[in-house]
């Protein structure tokens, strides 16, 4: 190694005592959501969020059965041909269902 080689430091920010008050425009402001100056600017939360999920036999399948029941609806698959696709995860199912899961999806979004 060579004396003129040199080596690099990175240099670390300022302890916040440095900085004047000024320096921080969030100093001495009030975030708090019940602040009506930003309550405007907060979106709502989704209005799936937090809303009952259901217990119906539909909702009670796998995600992934779900999901794929979601798809064949929107591909026009009947329902009876639906639950036969199923196979065994449909057995205990029956066209209503279907029409209440669907009819459920539809209040929602």
């Amino acid at each position: 190694m060579n004396s003129d080689d040199q080596t690099l430091v990175a240099e670390s920010p300022p302890p916040a005592s440095d900085f004047p008050e000024s320096a921080d425009p969030a100093v001495g402001k009030d975030f708090s959501p019940t602040n009506p100056s930003i309550q405007q600017s907060i979106d709502p939360p989704h209005p799936v969020v937090g809303a009952y999920r259901g217990n119906g036999n539909v909702a009670r399948l796998p995600k992934s059965v779900r999901d794929q029941i979601n798809n064949w609806m929107l591909d026009g698959v009947s329902y009876p041909d639906i639950i036969e696709r199923l196979g065994e995860q449909g057995k205990h199912l029956k066209p209503d269902h279907l029409y209440q899961w669907k009819s459920a999806a539809t209040k929602i979004g």
